[in-house]
């Protein structure tokens, strides 16, 4: 008996308890949202969409300067020290206060070229683009705050706070794809995190008393210097992440049709769902966990954690969602998407290496390696969009999951061999995490 009390006292386990309900909430929503896509809008609205997300990412990374795993970071160390969380949070916001508005302003001035390039219709998507700029401020703000919380070790309020954004985004999906069809859905898209960021302020303002904490008194640009290497591994990774992802889509549309480019853009919708446990936890539990262990022990325990428990369970969804994948498809979309079954394989091997690269790409970060990180995640992106050039002129819309399957075992077998003396450190007495 007392192994299973140890078991239910666990921290990991009451995160990971609490983070299943959320994940439960996330996936519900997503069905509908998907569902409501295929209906109204088609293959050709949820490859648009796709767009549409990738540009949010963009921008996101662009208005944070990728600040978010170094808040975490530095949050996790200072939080005891009021001093030092004064200038964190002070320099922080203040500095991303000017460029958000810069990232802001461009984005309305330029407008008509981002829908043209993004969506090949500047006419019809202009609109969106411009309501997207409006909005911007507020869900990049709401991001900041989220890694305010994580960097508390607040795992509940994050969580909480992804639960109240998945119900806001079910609202808007009702309300608006169904009126809008595609307009709608992309509206919704951005109106929802724009909207958590009130929730997200109130459960920061219950964390710390704001007027303690920000002042321009407090502003110190060591403090920017600090995150600088954040910075550009961010860069490397959420910029130019978009940016190749939108390339390959838009290479898909010209020389496939947009159809084809929805059956990937609705695989990744299905393999956004499954990686969510995984991603979640490895972001709100094991990233500030590693942030603050100095040695390789520590470090050992968590990854061998990680695997032990996580990626083991991973494999054993992925197997049934292989197996379900007909039923899958027919449950989140509609009979225009049946050719979504014959991505599945190649998809599922390479969201099990990309869950099990997580971890040790996560080390980057704690660690602050940076030259290692932009390397690691330049060859990453290099292979992703040169097999898939080669890969869709062989083999169609399939040859993208080939070369997801390709690029996450190659990242992997890199990290592995980067990180082997952790992987393989030897020790005994090993603590609890």
């Amino acid at each position: 008996m007392s192994k299973f009390t140890s078991l239910f006292k666990n921290q990991l386990f009451k995160v990971s308890s609490y983070n299943s309900i959320g994940i439960m909430i996330r996936v519900v929503v997503g069905l509908v949202n998907s569902k409501l896509i295929a209906i109204y809008a088609g293959p050709a609205g949820m490859g648009l969409l796709g767009n549409l997300r990738n540009l949010l990412l963009l921008t996101e990374s662009i208005g944070t300067l990728g600040f978010q795993n170094g808040i975490i970071k530095y949050l996790s160390e200072y939080q005891n020290n009021e001093k030092q969380l004064a200038k964190v949070l002070s320099s922080i916001l203040f500095t991303l206060l000017g460029v958000i508005l810069i990232v802001t302003g461009i984005t309305l001035l330029f407008s008509n070229q981002i829908a043209g390039y993004v969506f090949g219709d500047s006419d019809a998507y202009q609109g969106v683009v411009i309501f997207m700029g409006l909005a911007m401020p507020w869900y990049i703000l709401s991001a900041v705050l989220l890694a305010v919380i994580n960097g508390f070790h607040q795992f509940r309020k994050v969580i909480t706070v992804t639960i109240i954004g998945n119900v806001i985004s079910l609202i808007l999906s009702l309300i608006l794809i169904v009126k809008y069809a595609t307009v709608g859905a992309m509206i919704s898209v951005v109106l929802a995190p724009a909207m958590l960021f009130w929730i997200t302020l109130y459960f920061v303002g219950r964390l710390l008393e704001w007027r303690n904490y920000i002042s321009l008194q407090f502003y110190d640009f060591s403090v920017i210097r600090q995150l600088a290497p954040y910075s550009l591994m961010f860069a490397v990774s959420a910029v130019l992440s978009p940016i190749v992802y939108l390339g390959i889509r838009n290479h898909l549309i010209d020389t496939l049709g947009a159809n084809q480019a929805g059956y990937w853009e609705a695989m990744t919708r299905i393999s956004t769902y499954t990686l969510m446990f995984v991603s979640t936890l490895a972001g709100i539990y094991y990233y500030p966990k590693m942030a603050t262990f100095r040695t390789v022990r520590g470090t050992n325990v968590i990854i061998k954690s990680y695997y032990k428990w996580i990626i083991v369970g991973f494999g054993v969804v992925l197997f049934l969602v292989y197996i379900l994948r007909s039923q899958i498809v027919h449950v989140l979309f509609t009979q225009d998407f049946v050719p979504v079954t014959e991505l599945f394989a190649f998809q599922l091997i390479g969201d099990f290496c990309k869950a099990g690269s997580m971890i040790l790409g996560y080390q980057f970060l704690a660690k602050k390696m940076t030259k290692q990180f932009v390397v690691t995640e330049l060859i990453s992106l290099s292979v992703m969009l040169l097999s898939s050039y080669l890969l869709i002129n062989l083999h169609g819309v399939k040859g993208v999951v080939m070369a997801h399957a390709i690029t996450y075992s190659v990242y992997w077998s890199i990290l592995i061999f980067i990180f082997r003396k952790v992987l393989f450190y030897e020790q005994s007495n090993t603590p609890s995490v």
